[in-house]
């Protein structure tokens, strides 16, 4: 009798006591739960989770710069590659600090000119209104106005490859490689495109700067933008180019020889003729 009383009194104990540590184990999974959703229902959660968010856009706006042409006049800008933009007033204009990956991309809002500079491996890509135009190293006029539903492109010289946006269904899907001399026009609404090349000559060279202005612009982008309205190659190591501006005014027109020499001289650099173009050195 003892014996069976002992054996139900232990199996009862036990019983009782797996329970408990179930009802134990069920209250501290509550209690964090309930703690977890309130911490994260707490204003100071909520806050911490909208700074991040806020650095995170910040970030990616501290990486952009942005040219607004207020004024009633052409405003003239340097990239950071030495592509020279000129912006019409009230024309927008948004780009990288720098041009670190593999394309030269920049946004378009307005009308602008550009001299892009030559750099096969990074192809210049402009996103003006929806609407893509790359180039390797050319000159063009783009005019996409907010509000106009219409795109247009001028190629003065070079050539470039014209096509909407991969993520923009508005437009209908067409690709147009430009030459110089051509012009291609897209209504929004209607998905008209056309393509001309009966613009005359002359209408290409009053497009064309007349004449390139610095002012303590760094001698990279001074060669870099020579190269281009000159269609030259100029070969140099950064390392001798480093930390030195150059201020003037240089006609396109003028003997290449002659604007490189006096930039040389001015810099006490050497320069050069070599099989490919020219090469300034120390």
């Amino acid at each position: 009798m003892y014996a069976s009383i002992k054996r139900q009194t232990i199996h009862r104990t036990f019983s009782i006591s797996v329970l408990k540590k179930f009802a134990i184990a069920a209250s501290i999974i509550l209690v964090c739960t309930f703690g977890l959703i309130s911490y994260d229902s707490t204003p100071e959660h909520k806050n911490s989770a909208s700074i991040a968010v806020k650095n995170k856009k910040t970030a990616l706006t501290l990486n952009k710069e942005t040219v607004t042409n207020y004024t009633g006049k052409v405003k003239q800008h340097t990239l950071p590659d030495g592509s020279l933009v000129k912006l019409k007033p009230g024309s927008k204009l948004e780009y990288p600090k720098l041009f670190i990956s593999k394309e030269r991309r920049v946004s378009l809002q307005g009308e602008a000119y550009f001299l892009v500079s030559k750099d096969p491996l990074h192809p210049f890509v402009v996103n003006a209104g929806g609407i893509l135009t790359t180039a390797l190293g050319t000159s063009f006029t783009i005019t996409a106005k907010r509000g106009s539903h219409s795109f247009k492109v001028v190629l003065h010289t070079g050539k470039i490859l014209v096509k909407p946006a991969e993520k923009w269904p508005k437009a209908k899907a067409f690709q147009e490689i430009l030459l110089a001399g051509s012009q291609l026009v897209y209504h929004q609404y209607s998905a008209r495109l056309k393509v001309s090349t009966t613009l005359k000559r002359h209408a290409l060279a009053d497009a064309v700067p007349q004449q390139l202005v610095f002012t303590q612009t760094p001698l990279q982008e001074v060669l870099a933008q020579i190269e281009t309205a000159f269609g030259i190659k100029i070969r140099y190591e950064p390392a001798d180019v480093k930390d030195l501006a150059f201020t003037g005014t240089i006609n396109p027109k003028k003997d290449i020889d002659q604007v490189l020499t006096d930039i040389a001289d001015l810099n006490q650099l050497k320069l050069s003729r070599v099989a490919d173009g020219y090469q300034i050195s120390r």
